[in-house]
């Protein structure tokens, strides 16, 4: 605002330059403005409290013009952030696999290696999205009061126990096959015990309630007034159904996989079929509501949301989306898990893009005045 012109007593120029004299500065005490800021409300624009602006659009007295965002017809697709799409959905899928192999007691060693090695691969896809990765470690810095921080915090965390937890899991088992041979030769009569399951299964519930905590801070990165299609409650139930639905799924395939490369270290594991309806049913529902209810709001950016959701190429994908979680259900129950765990994943991943690309944001500064008389 020309701060030098300011401490001279005079006005910005913006200010000095307008001919029809449209623009005023004023001082404003900002301890007084905070406590009361309903001046800034204006029609057309959003709700003053987002940003408590002290900027004022002052209407004529007895004017019949109103204020509208001026790109009503022209709304577009926003950038996927594709790195975000699969971090997101790897992590949930850690997270998932994880409650459920213990759940199930198969958190066998090479499963839990395999996890670990996924885990890896998504938090160093998560640095795609920065502008320099180099300084993605300052995120920590904020994690009193910033959900991505704690979201960073949490994951790492998790990361380490995982890390933990597998490591255990691998000693605890080579420990049991060297005791084995100790005693099958008679060399040892007594020896220590190997380390205690529950201490290792308390480790990998610690573990899985990071991956809960660090999914939920994920979720509540989106919950912004700026975003009002994902400022919804739908977000962190999608987020945490995501979890349910790909970890009903991907511990057979990996089980499966361990078995062909390493038979004689894995065991065969059979899983129930009524989680995976569950969480494909639940899922579906949260996806549908979310749906409905952005058709039939009064919010212009639900609406807006809805009507890009429903461009050609974008409907295409929602389809899919709803195909593919119809899908897990029925190739699960006809013993097919990896065409299950496929569809799975097609299924979050395309509804984790459609979140990205169909959100509308909120605009200040878009609008113009029109209708009234000229």
């Amino acid at each position: 605002m020309c701060h030098g012109r300011l401490t001279d007593g005079l006005e910005p120029a913006c200010v000095n330059a307008c001919p029809e004299a449209a623009i005023e500065i004023e001082i404003v005490d900002m301890l007084e403005w905070r406590s009361d800021y309903a001046l800034a409300e204006s029609p057309g624009m959003p709700a003053a409290g987002h940003t408590i602006s002290t900027t004022r659009i002052t209407l004529p007295p007895n004017t019949e013009t109103k204020l509208e965002r001026v790109d009503t017809g022209h709304i577009k697709l926003e950038h996927a952030h594709l790195s975000l799409v699969f971090m997101t959905t790897l992590m949930q899928a850690v997270t998932g696999s994880l409650i459920f192999s213990l759940w199930q007691r198969t958190a066998q060693p090479l499963f839990t290696v395999a996890l670990l090695g996924i885990t890896a691969v998504a938090l160093n896809i998560s640095v795609f999205h920065l502008g320099r990765p180099a300084y993605a470690w300052r995120a920590l810095k904020m994690w009193r009061r910033s959900w991505l921080s704690r979201e960073v915090l949490l994951f790492g965390l998790f990361f380490g126990t995982l890390a933990g937890f597998t490591f255990a899991t691998c000693a605890n088992a080579l420990q049991h096959e060297w005791l084995i041979r100790l005693h099958a030769g008679t060399l040892v009569p007594y020896l220590h015990q190997p380390l205690t399951l529950i201490a290792i299964t308390a480790l990998g519930i610690v573990g899985a309630l990071l991956g809960v905590a660090g999914t939920t801070a994920s979720a509540f990165i989106y919950l912004v007034p700026a975003r009002p299609s994902w400022n919804m409650v739908h977000t962190p139930i999608d987020f945490l159904l995501s979890v349910f639905l790909l970890g009903s799924v991907l511990p057979a395939v990996l089980h499966g996989i361990l078995s062909m490369i390493l038979p004689t270290q894995t065991l065969s594991v059979s899983y129930p079929l009524w989680p995976v309806v569950a969480a494909a049913s639940l899922w579906s529902l949260n996806q549908a509501i979310r749906l409905v209810r952005l058709k039939r709001s009064a919010i212009f950016e639900h609406r807006a949301a809805w009507a890009l959701l429903n461009l050609r190429g974008v409907k295409r994908v929602q389809i899919s989306s709803f195909a593919c979680v119809a899908g897990v259900m029925f190739f699960a129950s006809i013993g097919q898990p990896v065409i299950a765990c496929a569809a799975a994943f097609g299924a979050v991943l395309s509804a984790r893009y459609l979140f990205f690309v169909s959100v509308v944001p909120l605009n200040m500064a878009l609008t113009f005045t029109r209708g009234g008389k000229h």
